[in-house]
């Protein structure tokens, strides 16, 4: 291998890097976790198959227009560019899900990076596509999906369980919890989060790499998204108050590791979704904390929990905020299952408890 010297306006860290100067586009292979929620469900709901593959040296497949050293925009133009010559249809809702629907016959992929996840309606057309698609890149067929990114999908007598008890495990041991005592609740509702109590820590690189890494687990933990939630908005200043919160989530999943998702068979694909929100419980300042969760079929699919971008002045105004990013998910949501050529056997419903708001979604 030869050096090849680095020209002066170029620098060698990327993460100090500056946009419209050392780079003007960035690129990110990276699928919504709620698409491939839907696609589970919607193969449970239809017994499709659901397949994994994973193609060998993936980025030495694209085909560089200029010269660059990571090229993951490169593979995903190659692969694109194959996928659309098949007949294959790019969603508008996920840019990395690719549809086929031709004379009855539909065929899903979902790419990220080099991992591929492929269902349909015909298992003959699903090896034919595996067949021609190994041809032409080199790839490793890795039979019915059972692990993918950090997630274990294990089938049983009722559909599909997803859980990421190895990757909560090995999060437990790097934050050095592996050890410690579980706890059945995962905040103190004594304890008030603030910015402004308790003292600095010493590595607050440590509260971030943990934060972070728990911010994957809410994937298939919709019971931790608000508590998580709270703990990131500290990132910047973590105090040891804050620490302790995230210790005492950590003992929560080592309580729960078995915890995680079951995708059942349907009986209906209805959308169904809940929103709620309190009213400026934040005692820094004052904003309010939106909550919903989305349901396809009576399998969760959608979830969220975000704090306002504003102080509302009412618990009204506060609910019809959260309402409104609901109906946002929602909206989304019906787009994504007309493009996987799915219609609903009714409208969307989405249920709030607020009476003000009902009465402002009512005449807007």
């Amino acid at each position: 291998m030869g050096l090849v010297p680095l020209s002066a306006n170029k620098k060698a860290v990327g993460c100090k890097w500056e946009a419209g100067v050392d780079f003007h586009e960035t690129f990110s292979l990276v699928f919504k976790p709620t698409t491939i929620r839907v696609v589970l469900t919607l193969a449970m709901k239809l017994g499709w198959p659901l397949r994994q593959l994973d193609i060998n040296n993936a980025f030495l497949n694209g085909d560089p227009s200029e010269e660059i050293y990571m090229a993951p925009r490169a593979w995903f133009s190659k692969l694109g560019e194959f996928l659309l010559m098949s007949q294959f249809v790019l969603a508008k809702s996920d840019g990395l899900l690719f549809i086929r629907n031709t004379e009855g016959v539909c065929l899903y992929v979902l790419m990220y990076v080099d991992d591929l996840i492929v269902t349909g309606n015909h298992q003959r057309i699903i090896d034919e596509f595996v067949t021609t698609l190994d041809t032409k890149f080199s790839l490793k067929d890795l039979g019915p999906l059972s692990y993918f990114l950090g997630i274990e999908v294990l089938p049983t007598t009722k559909g599909l369980f997803l859980s990421q008890q190895n990757y909560v495990c090995d999060l437990l041991k790097k934050a050095k919890m592996d050890q410690a005592k579980g706890s059945p609740t995962l905040m103190v509702t004594s304890t008030t989060l603030s910015q402004h109590v308790g003292s600095a820590v010493e590595n607050t690189s440590d509260y971030r790499s943990i934060v972070g890494a728990l911010q994957y687990v809410v994937i298939t933990r919709p019971d931790i998204v608000f508590a998580i939630n709270r703990v990131c908005q500290f990132m910047h200043e973590p105090l040891d108050q804050h620490f302790n919160a995230v210790k005492r989530i950590l003992r929560y999943l080592r309580n729960t590791m078995d915890y995680g998702l079951h995708f059942t068979r349907a009986n209906s694909l209805d959308l169904v979704g809940y929103s709620g929100a309190d009213w400026g419980t934040d005692v820094d300042d004052r904003r309010s904390i939106t909550g919903f969760c989305v349901f396809l079929g009576g399998n969760p699919i959608a979830w969220g929990s975000n704090k306002q971008q504003v102080v509302s002045r009412s618990t009204a105004k506060v609910e019809y905020r959260g309402l409104a990013h609901t109906v946002s998910e929602v909206v989304w949501l019906e787009s994504l299952l007309f493009e996987l050529h799915v219609l609903p056997s009714r409208k969307a419903e989405v249920w709030y408890d607020n009476s003000g708001a009902v009465v402002v979604s009512a005449n807007p």
